[in-house]
């Protein structure tokens, strides 16, 4: 009872102050519904916002009618109303009831008074608004004719100076004061621009200027005088009078001069008329047989003409020497020919390279060995093919699979054999489950090539399409493709080698074996710049391209293949999600460089490179007008590289073999491969690079000396070209070789993976081992290796050999040479969840290494007695 009679006290004073405003009066509505048709008498409250703050606040009944309150009042500032918004769009109505919460805007303005110019006869002059307590601005002073202008009073008799640094306080009138004026002389100088001098003249104010005789100027035209250096106002002697000092410019329009070429003997050069005083377009003729040499002012040769300006008319003379031609030896597996350069029209000297087990028989013009080169001269760079007979018995000459793979791939003798022809048929051999393919045609796997035929669409689950290619001629055709092996158990190969183009394979299905294959013309000069954190043009991280990925498979076996130059890497391992990869074998297999041969896939890519570059425009200085396309190359070229020097840089591997794609990805500790009796040339990284899980290398040649030479040829860069175009380059010009992703090591193990390299040869690696892929900082992510009897060659910047060590150290010996990361603590070696290697393996003497495996690797290069001795093991 009593706490009702509480509420009813509460209710009955809240009534009371509900009527009351501290300044603030307000009404109740006539129009409000009668009090016992409410439900209830509910309040609302009603903020009053000025000067960025609520300043007062008032709870009144709701639909009451708010009293206008007395305006507030603020220094300097005019009060303009309420208004309902904070932008003061639309005025407050008090008149309405309040049925809502709501704030009432104060808008305020400062106070703004008027500054007048009288200008007693002189121009006018725009009076200022200006803020109480703010200067006028001194305005532009009037004119008058005959008249001096003599300042701003407060007065009209100008006994009061007015100051424009005075605060306005109220609106005032200023009055100008003017002092008659005298005539004046001036002065009228002449610039002639390097004519002949023309004297001054001195002219009464308001007269005209009597002409000078026209100046004179070799090699050029009288023009006319200008009021400004700039040539673009001209001064009318007849109508344009004097009314101060005045410097008039003399314009001159050149003469013009005519260049002939004499191109003694070499294609015609067509005769230029230039200005006086420019420079010629210099073309270069062609002349067989020989090279242009440049442009001379004299047939004697003796002034070379270095494209400065002219001011006669010249005949310009062509000088030619003899061309060089280079011969390229390519000897199959023999010892290696040295590039030869010769003359124009000449023979070279031909040697009889050596290769075990077999008979030379002479150099050939092409590699099918159709025409023997008969020692006739040649006028044009030129590649011969050693031709060999092979003294071996034939007997197989498979080695035994040895490696991680070795217990997890079967032997299909048993298996009926699928022959393939053509793209169809191998595509169709794959989606029929055929456990044993041979393949017996090159085959073109691009997307754009396979889409042409119908295939990609009737093959969809197998085959789709890669990342495009961007700047490849060849490829642009083609296409990339993506070829997933889903079936366990299959061997695919070739009887006799054929090649494998444009594709991507990825193997998910365990028991996978490839065999006699040629993988080819799978990149492209990269102009791209990817979205990672370390991407960079230049850097081989856009396109992804791997010739295989072994991803989520359990035993596979590549042997006797060779691969050309990827974009990305050249065989990759890494998990299919969940599903770990482990036990791969690489045997008998060559990694190459990029072919400089003519109409090789690798000299079409860099030859159209250098013919777009050619194509641009050319600045003053005889660098190239970037464009955009090739921005990258055209920066390498003007920087101070030539095209062979890009070639040298461009033909290395970027990358080998990741093992492991993701850190600490699931299924990394399971990671296992085996490198046997393979050799690399010009490969730059990933031998491999392993994060976690075991690599054994047995019998492999690491050759980076062309990698070596890329470096020197990188270090002919300048880096003294705008780059404004070329963006992200990693601090090109500070260190060239990261800046150009220029790097040179062999193994690289990370996350705790043990690599172990047995009976192997590294040859002009700077880096033989970077140990952990981060930091010394960070030992997680340092690995274990070990090195037992291999050889270290290490090179001048030539490629040439200088000093040989031999290598027996678990990496906690001191004298490792070559390892990196910043000296991150070596852990001993041992392997990773085994005690002992599962597999058996035969060592290959150091000495024989070289000739011992250029007998056995790559495809195409044994003989083997029936199709079956393919699917042995």
């Amino acid at each position: 009872m009593k706490k009702g009679w509480f509420i009813l006290i509460c209710f009955f004073y809240t009534l009371i102050l509900s009527s009351c405003s501290f300044s603030f009066g307000s009404n109740e509505d006539p129009n409000t519904p009668p009090l016992e048709e409410k439900p209830s008498i509910e309040q609302v409250k009603v903020d009053f916002f000025y000067n960025e703050d609520i300043q007062e606040s008032l709870m009144i009944n709701v639909y009451t009618v708010l009293e206008r309150p007395i305006d507030p009042v603020k220094n300097n500032y005019t009060f303009i109303g309420w208004y309902e918004d904070y932008f003061f769009a639309t005025p407050f109505d008090f008149t309405k009831p309040i049925t809502t919460n709501l704030t009432i805007y104060g808008r305020f303005e400062i106070i703004s008074y008027q500054v007048f110019f009288e200008t007693n006869g002189g121009s006018i002059v725009e009076p200022q608004k200006i803020e109480i307590n703010a200067c006028a601005i001194a305005p532009t002073p009037p004119t008058k004719n005959n008249y001096t202008f003599a300042g701003w009073y407060l007065d009209q008799k100008f006994t009061i100076a007015f100051l424009f640094d005075t605060p306005i306080t109220q609106s005032i009138t200023l009055y100008a004061r003017w002092l008659e004026a005298e005539k004046t002389a001036y002065t009228v100088n002449f610039n002639s621009n390097g004519g002949s001098s023309i004297p001054s003249m001195t002219i009464l104010e308001n007269n005209v200027i009597t002409p000078p005789t026209p100046p004179t100027k070799t090699g050029y035209l009288f023009a006319g005088w200008y009021l400004d250096s700039d040539l673009k106002t001209l001064w009318h002697f007849t109508s344009d009078v004097v009314n101060k000092n005045v410097t008039l410019y003399a314009k001159w329009e050149a003469t013009s001069i005519t260049i002939l070429f004499d191109s003694n003997g070499g294609t015609a050069v067509t005769t230029q008329v230039i200005t006086y005083g420019a420079t010629p377009r210099l073309d270069s003729p062609t002349k067989t047989g020989y090279t242009f040499k440049g442009w001379y002012l004299d047939k004697a040769f003796t002034t070379a003409y270095h494209n400065t300006a002219l001011f006669q008319d010249t005949t310009l003379f062509a000088k030619w020497e003899t061309a060089q031609i280079s011969i390229y030896f390519i000897t199959n597996g023999g010892t290696t020919m040295p590039t030869q350069t010769i003359s124009y029209g000449t023979m070279p000297e031909l040697n009889t390279p050596i290769r075990t087990g077999y008979i030379f028989k002479g150099w050939y013009l092409d590699k099918t060995f159709s025409t023997a080169y008969q020692n006739t001269t040649l006028f044009q760079d030129t590649t011969l093919y050693a031709k060999w007979e092979s003294t071996l018995e034939v007997t197989t000459t498979l080695d035994s699979v040895s490696g991680f793979a070795s217990n997890h791939v079967k032997d299909r003798t048993d298996i009926a054999i699928t022959n393939v022809g053509n793209e169809a048929e191998f595509l169709k051999a794959l989606k029929d489950k055929k456990k044993a393919i041979n393949i017996t045609a090159d085959l073109d796997l691009g997307y754009y090539s396979l889409k042409q035929k119908g295939l990609t669409s009737t093959y969809s689950g197998i085959v789709k399409e890669a990342n495009k290619p961007k700047l490849h001629p060849t490829l642009l055709v083609t296409g990339v493709s993506k070829i997933s092996l889903k079936t366990e158990g299959v061997t695919i190969f070739s009887e006799k080698g054929v090649r494998i183009l444009h594709t991507c394979f990825t193997i998910s299905a365990n028991d996978i074996i490839i065999r006699n294959l040629e993988f080819d013309e799978l990149w492209e000069w990269d102009e791209s710049l990817g979205k990672g954190s370390g991407d960079e043009v230049g850097g081989y991280d856009v396109n992804d391209w791997d010739y295989i990925t072994v991803q989520g498979a359990n035993g596979v076996w590549i042997d006797h293949c060779t691969f050309h130059k990827a974009y990305d890497g050249l065989i990759d391992m890494k998990p299919n999600g969940s599903t770990p990869s482990k036990n791969l074998t690489i045997s008998n297999c060559e990694f190459v460089s990029g072919s400089y041969e003519e109409n090789d896939f690798f000299w079409i890519q860099m030859n159209y490179l250098e013919t777009e570059y050619q194509k641009l425009k050319t600045n003053s200085d005889g660098t190239k007008i970037y464009g955009n396309k090739i921005d990258l190359y055209t920066y390498l070229r003007n920087d101070g590289m030539s095209f062979d020097d890009i070639c040298t840089f461009a033909s290395c591997q970027k990358k080998g073999h990741l093992i492991g794609s993701s850190e600490f990805a699931t299924g990394n500790t399971e990671l296992s491969i085996t490198i046997i009796n393979c050799i690399y040339t010009g490969l730059m990284d990933r031998l491999p690079r392993l994060r976690g899980g075991n690599a054994h290398l047995i019998n492999v040649i690491d050759d980076a000396s062309s990698v070596l030479k890329a470096k020197s040829a990188i270090a002919k860069l300048t880096h003294g070209t705008d780059l404004s175009k070329v963006t992200n380059l990693n601090n090109l010009g500070t260190n060239v070789g990261a800046s150009l992703g220029y790097v040179n090591q062999a193994v690289v193990t990370t996350e705790g993976g043990a690599v172990l390299a047995e009976n192997c040869i590294f040859i002009g690696t700077s880096t033989l081992v970077k140990n952990n892929q981060k930091s010394a900082s960070k030992p997680e992510y340092t690995g274990k290796y070990k090195f037992e009897n291999c050889q270290y060659q290490a090179c001048n910047q030539n490629g040439e050999v200088i000093s040989t060590t031999l290598l027996n150290t678990d990496g906690t010996a001191a004298n490792t040479p070559n390892i990196a990361i910043g000296n991150a603590s070596c852990i001993a070696f041992n392997f990773n969840g085994i005690t002992d290697l599962p597999y058996s393996y035969e060592l290959i003497s150091l000495d024989l290494m070289r000739a011992t495996l250029e007998t056995k690797v790559g495809y195409s290069i044994i003989l083997v007695p029936t199709l079956k001795d393919w699917l042995t093991i």
